[in-house]
């Protein structure tokens, strides 16, 4: 084997590392894509039930505020527990 060939198989390896870690990154950042939106509904949901049970319409403004609430803690547990660094495959 000549170094030419050496040089060749290192740049293909680099090659596909990279790929591996771009397809890792885009996963992690849809998942918090998704888990971000999740927390803009639940806000608006719960700001919307608030202002409903501000105006005495508790029979409609409880549901959406609790729907709201679950939707942030659900998605900001979420966030917490998705592992958002790339794992270390060194050792």
């Amino acid at each position: 084997m000549d170094l030419g060939h050496l040089v060749g198989q290192h740049v293909k390896i680099a090659r596909l590392e990279v790929t591996a870690e771009l397809l890792a990154l885009s996963r992690r950042a849809r998942v918090v894509g998704v888990l971000a939106a999740l927390i803009g509904v639940g806000y608006a949901l719960a700001m919307v039930g608030l202002a409903v049970l501000i105006g005495g319409r508790l029979a409609v403004g409880a549901p959406l505020l609790i729907t709201g609430l679950a939707h942030i803690g659900g998605a900001g547990a979420a966030l917490l527990l998705v592992p958002l660094r790339a794992r270390s495959n060194v050792g």
